[in-house]
């Protein structure tokens, strides 16, 4: 309510530069529709960290715009709080599980459910085992009741086929190769918060990425200024050394036009604004009274106030008395300073050239302004256009200092005077243009999503490879010709007023949109099928670059006809006509709003609520998408996205599923990597299990055939002394180090499982018969004689010692078949700890098999067979194991291949078909993104 503090905030948003937050501001009447996300330069969050507060603070009663634009949810604030002498003032609207901290702690206690199709699959395919439970619950019932078996005999039997079919470490087997992801991650600085999406990392076909921080270097860099006085541009740019040779009010408004403060005697807030400081020599002095100093007139009622000072011998002082802070919606910020030396106030304000030239005097406004400011946003630097104003005392109805504070933000801003641009340069990270083609060479499509200039943001994505070398840029902006409503359109936030304006003017969706080439001006885009109007050189491709009030407005356009339509159609007398021609029409604005998202690579000048939407939008088109960014600003979008990653300072925040603290984009392609691995991982992990479980429950049905089972020990063995350490060993096989643009398989129930799967089982039931079989045949053969008295005497048979024996090896066979390495894991030596299993397990299990010991033949109930039958035995495993090898790495391929090719045109007409899919099918996308 009163007073400003310096807060750490990186729990909530991974940005470790404490940012600083000012008092709220009021409507004239003392009150104001409060807004936490509007107004959150105003909220303190529980959880964060305060490092700093003063107290004080103007009491004025001015407005702003978050605090005099309307929100249903919003709370009425009054102006009757009162500073408190020299403490800060602030007033308590949520607690508990109600704050962001309660969210948060609310969100690991109660956890959000998650659509993961694997999951979904795992348990459909554990009923389908369930199925077989019940298929040999009766069949062993029926066979040990037509033996004359006792009751309980038949129903722990019968029962027991349940825990084998479905395995209880059947969950652990399916989160262990998550787990040492997560691990594998950790060791690359690259920490999880939601370990569920760690199998969705291995899925994405889409990367957005922020520009500024993610793509760049953290932070900005100062070039120059291009001074503009009397309405014309200086010739040549005065670079950051000369900065101080700038004309007054140049020079004041990059002084004062910023919210910084101090804090042990450092600079705290936006580094574009501490460059932008630094560059001047000047210097903030914090806390300074000025209550009743000289010089100083009433009005205004300070008990502190920042105090800028120009460099020695200069005596310009500059007080700040109000601040309209940055809004991304806004696109520019506006500081109100008191100059102790002129007696009088002064505006400054900076923001994006389109915004602050609109604001400006004309007449300040150079002939050259676009040329001028398209020559740097085309090199790819950032421009801020800076203006001022004077509003002298006394003259114009500015009577006190007092009258100016109740000024409206739109009164302020009225009329300045355009005195130049700050060229900014924002350099690529050295590794960037590397990291986004290796993602394109893997199949991966990226975006940049960018809040910066749309030439600028187009020549940066030409430097890190998200727009080809050599391709055409067509971009798209709004074109206000036919769109007249445009700018209201898109600040509205009032469905009503949208409906109404989008039936009055009723632009047409194919009108919404101008589109130009900046490289080739002759060169035109067909509004309607996105494509050039004339064919490009052989070997050249095209891409669209569009700005978010161009996509905002047609997304607007959209929903609004949707709403008309469904409103025609619900009203009484409709004709069917009309409603089946604004049907016509809603879906041709749709299929161009797809289109465009489809065809486009760089979406520029777009807010932090557009980002969230874009990646929703992308979503719902069908794409596995990720989103990585560095900052508080893209949190939305961290979250909206299906694995987001922030590059961050801080070990992990509720900001985004994966926090990065090595600051490249590299870790994106680190997360795949790992992402695909622990995808194939729980893939072959559960279909070992799956085989494991049919294996056992295929030997333990042939033996109740015959009124024998396995023993206590040779299921204790199987299970702790073979399964686990394979399963265990099999999820540790680190990550491939290459990314390659095949794909792993993302659906349980796909072909390709199904057909190993099922294939698997018959070869694994097929050798097990033939042994079963084999030992039928021998002259040595002895049938087992069931001793109802004890039953255990019924384990220690021939049966029984050779479809143990047999078994085992078909675990290891399959181990063996599933240890898929490149292109997505390791090959399986370069892991000890399967290899050494491995190697201990086959070389056991031949010991027992030709030369058992007598421990092992106690132990494990082992029948004394023929030596050379236990060959015999051993070379039939052999050929299981080849067969099972051969039919995983060729036969299914194949298999694959055969279907591919024959259900391809069919596919192509199924209902089923991604969206993003279907527009690529259509013909109506320029690039074809399998």
């Amino acid at each position: 309510m009163s007073g400003t503090a310096v807060v750490n905030e990186s729990m909530l948003t991974g940005e470790s530069v404490p940012v600083a937050k000012s008092s709220l501001p009021f409507d004239e009447d003392g009150t104001g529709n409060y807004s936490p996300e509007a107004d959150a330069k105003y909220t303190l969050y529980s959880g964060t960290i305060v490092v700093q507060a003063r107290g004080g603070g103007i009491k004025d009663t001015s407005s702003s715009s978050s605090s005099s634009s309307s929100s249903s949810s919003g709370a009425s604030i009054t102006s009757s709080i009162a500073p408190s002498g020299n403490k800060p003032v602030a007033l308590v609207i949520r607690t508990g599980f109600d704050t962001a901290k309660g969210r948060l702690v609310r969100s690991i206690l109660h956890p959000k459910p998650t659509n993961l199709k694997f999951h979904h699959d795992s348990f459909k395919f554990i009923g389908v085992l369930f199925m077989f439970a019940l298929g040999g619950f009766v069949f062993s019932s029926y066979t040990f009741h037509k033996m004359g078996a006792g009751l309980h005999e038949i129903a722990l039997r019968s029962l027991d086929l349940i825990t084998i079919i479905i395995p209880p470490a059947l969950p652990i087997a399916l989160t262990i190769g998550v787990g040492f992801a997560i691990k594998r991650l950790k060791t690359q600085q690259i920490f999880c918060i939601s370990p569920q999406r760690v199998n969705e990392a291995g899925k994405i076909k889409m990367m957005c990425f922020d520009k500024t921080g993610t793509l760049t270097i953290e932070g900005l860099d100062v070039k120059g200024v291009r001074v503009s006085s009397s309405g014309s541009f200086y010739d040549e740019l005065l670079d950051k050394d000369h900065v101080r040779e700038s004309p007054t009010a140049l020079m004041h408004t990059l002084a004062g036009c910023h919210s910084l403060n101090i804090l042990n005697g450092e600079y705290i807030g936006e580094p574009l604004e501490i460059k932008m400081f630094e560059t001047t020599g000047w210097r903030i002095e914090d806390d300074v009274p000025v209550h009743g100093a000289p010089g100083i007139p009433e009005g205004v009622h300070q008990e502190m106030t920042t105090v800028i000072r120009a460099p020695a011998p200069s005596s310009y002082k500059l007080r700040v008395l109000k601040i309209f802070q940055f809004s991304s919606q806004l696109q520019r910020m506006t500081v109100m300073c008191y100059n102790d030396l002129n007696k009088s106030v002064e505006i400054y304000s900076k923001g994006s050239p389109e915004i602050i030239s609109s604001l400006c005097d004309p007449s300040s406004l150079p002939s050259d302004f676009e040329q001028v400011l398209s020559e740097y946003t085309a090199n790819g630097y950032r421009v801020l256009a800076l203006a001022t104003n004077t509003l002298a005392l006394g003259t114009n109805g500015h009577a006190t200092v007092h009258d100016c504070l109740a000024m409206s933000r739109d009164h302020v801003e009225d009329s300045l005077n355009f005195v130049g641009f700050l060229i900014m340069d924002n350099p690529l990270k050295p590794d960037t243009p590397n990291v986004i083609k290796m993602l394109s060479n893997a199949g991966i499509r990226n975006v940049m999503i960018t809040g910066d200039n749309l030439l600028t943001a187009v020549c940066v994505g030409k430097l890190c490879n998200i727009v080809g070398q050599g391709e055409v840029v067509f971009l798209g902006d709004l074109n206000e010709h036919h769109v007249p409503a445009s700018a209201s359109l898109i600040a509205s936030k009032s469905s009503s007023n949208l409906l109404s304006s989008a039936s009055s003017s009723s632009p047409s969706a194919y009108d919404v949109i101008t589109w130009s080439c900046p490289a080739n001006p002759t060169l035109k885009l067909n509004p309607r099928t996105l494509r050039p109007d004339r064919p490009l050189p052989e070997g050249t491709n095209y891409t669209l670059a569009i700005s978010g009030r161009a996509l905002t407005a047609l997304k607007m356009l959209h929903n609004a006809t949707n709403n008309n339509n469904n409103n025609s159609m619900n009203a009484d007398g409709a004709s069917p006509a009309s409603s089946a021609a604004a049907s016509a029409d809603n879906s041709e604005t749709g299929r161009l709003l797809h289109r465009v998202m489809v065809g486009a690579s760089v979406f520029a000048r777009v807010s932090p609520s557009q980002k969230a939407l874009l990646v929703e939008e992308y979503a719902n088109l069908g794409f596995c998408v990720g989103f990585c960014g560095d900052g508080a600003n893209d949190c939305g979008a961290l979250k909206a996205a299906r694995v987001g990653l922030s590059l961050s300072s801080a070990e992990a925040s509720i900001a985004a599923p994966f926090t990065s603290k090595f600051n490249s984009i590299f870790s994106v392609a680190t997360l795949i990597r790992e992402g695909r691995c622990a995808l194939v991982t729980s893939f072959q992990l559960f279909k070992y299990m799956a085989l494991y479980s049919l294996i056992q429950f295929s030997t333990v049905i042939m033996l109740y055939r015959i009124g024998s089972t396995l023993g206590d020990v040779q299921f204790l063995y199987i299970d702790m002394a073979l399964i686990l350490p394979l399963a265990f060993g099999l999820s540790l096989t680190g990550s491939y180090s290459e990314l390659v643009k095949k794909k792993p398989t993302s659906n349980l129930m796909s072909r390709k499982v199904l057909v190993s799967l099922i294939g698997q089982f018959l070869i694994q039931v097929l050798f097990l018969i033939g042994a079963y079989f084999f030992l039928l045949t021998r002259d040595f053969f002895v049938p087992v004689e069931r001793n109802d008295v004890n039953p255990k005497d019924n384990v220690h048979c021939m049966e029984n010692s050779t479809l143990f024996l047999f078994s085992i090896y078909q675990y290891i066979g399959v181990v063996l078949a599933f240890c898929i390495n490149k292109p997505f894991r390791r090959p399986f030596y370069t892991n000890p700890t399967l290899s050494l299993s491995l190697i201990v397990l086959i070389g056991y299990s031949i010991f027992i098999t030709l030369r058992p010991d007598p421990i092992s033949i106690q132990f494990l109930q082992l029948y004394d067979l023929p030596f050379m039958f236990r060959l015999q035995l051993l070379g039939l495993a052999g050929a299981n194991a080849i067969v099972t090898w051969l039919f995983e790495r060729i036969v299914v391929l194949m298999l694959m291949n055969v279907l591919k090719c024959s259900c391809r045109g069919k596919r192509n007409r199924e209902k089923n078909v991604k969206p993003y899919k279907r527009i690529v099918i259509e013909g109506r996308a320029m690039v074809e993104y399998a």
